[in-house]
């Protein structure tokens, strides 16, 4: 159970720090959900519903470019 619990937790770590790096933001920043409500409510509002940046930053390239094409564009 306990490896379940460490397999979660480093995972959400993982995904948070990628999304923070989509904002341009440091890693540091997951250091919020340390702050019992408002910085939990901060990285939730962040995380899910702010877009991260068109461009390219610090970290790399966006994980979907501009001239990406859809996976299905509803034509046959």
């Amino acid at each position: 159970m306990i490896a379940i619990g460490v397999f979660a937790a480093w995972s959400q770590i993982a995904v948070g720090v990628k999304r923070l790096h989509d904002f341009d933001m440091s890693a540091w920043w997951m250091l919020l959900f340390l702050i019992p409500v408002i910085g939990q409510f901060a990285l939730f509002m962040l995380h899910g519903f702010q877009p991260g940046q068109p461009n390219a930053n610090r970290f790399g390239e966006p994980p979907a470019a501009p001239d990406d094409k859809p996976m299905h564009s509803g034509e046959t």
